[in-house]
């Protein structure tokens, strides 16, 4: 059963389909494209994309529909959230399972998060990668795909039974492989004053965003005030997990899913230097 669900999916299961292009020759009058096609808004008639003849549409309705049975073959609750960028070319589904959640310190629970990605413009595979949220200050969080991720082209049909097997398979790695590596970045202290100066590197090196880097060291600095000195690497990701996830996201989720895949890679950077 699901604890809440999006009631209006207008703006993420527009129909979609493949129309052939033409053009105005030069004394042959109007002339078809050879093997390529325009998808385009059946509600808006926008084209999306240009693709070949062999590019099959994975319809967004059928990425959610196929998500939600998967998850109540498997008994368990979500909680939906759906978004798309582009226009609508690129779908964002995620579906929090609050029964699947780790303690990463005491009173620090982390839920588990199913993200579906899906594209009508080609930049996306049909795709299922883990995330979680954060009950303290509800941040949206990611693991990497290193850890886990399922890709797909876009060459048929959703196939359910599979589906559940890798939502099974993505569980499994939450709980074994993230929680110990969660833990790990909790234990682990930096000196404010390393973390200042790798800050600096990456703004110089153009890894982070000067403001963006800035403000993460601002939150590090607040929620580490018992310890003035230092800050655990937990504390370093979720000062950039609040940033992506309750500034930047509001302007601009594409955006905010940019940051948070640098800033996962600035973190695990930090944690690789430190446990040498």
């Amino acid at each position: 059963m699901r604890l809440y669900k999006v009631i209006d999916t207008q703006d993420v299961c527009f129909p979609v389909s493949k129309k052939p292009i033409f053009f105005e020759s030069d004394g042959l009058g109007t002339l078809p494209v050879p093997d390529r096609f325009a998808v385009v808004r059946g509600d808006t008639q926008e084209a999306l994309a240009v693709v070949s003849d062999s590019y099959t549409i994975v319809p967004n309705e059928e990425v959610i529909s196929k998500a939600r049975e998967a998850f109540e073959r498997l008994s368990l609750s979500t909680v939906e959230n759906f978004r798309t960028t582009k226009n609508g070319a690129r779908l964002y589904a995620e579906f929090v399972i609050p029964s699947v959640q780790i303690e990463v310190k005491k009173g620090d629970f982390v839920q588990m998060k199913g993200i579906f990605h899906n594209s009508y413009d080609t930049s996306k595979s049909y795709t299922l990668a883990v995330g979680g949220y954060r009950l303290v200050c509800s941040n949206g969080m990611m693991i990497g795909k290193d850890l886990f991720r399922v890709r797909r082209k876009h060459i048929g049909e959703i196939n359910v039974s599979e589906l559940v097997h890798e939502v099974e398979r993505a569980i499994g790695t939450y709980q074994e492989k993230v929680l110990p590596y969660w833990q790990n970045l909790a234990q682990l202290e930096i000196p404010m004053v390393r973390l200042e100066e790798r800050l600096e590197t990456a703004v110089e090196e153009r890894v982070l965003p000067k403001k963006f880097a800035a403000r993460a060291l601002e939150g590090v600095t607040q929620s580490s005030r018992e310890h003035m000195d230092s800050a655990s690497l937990w504390e370093v990701y979720n000062a950039f997990t609040a940033l992506t996830t309750h500034e930047v996201a509001p302007r601009s989720y594409e955006r905010s899913r940019q940051l948070g895949e640098i800033s996962l890679g600035f973190v695990h950077d930090l944690y690789r230097q430190e446990i040498q």
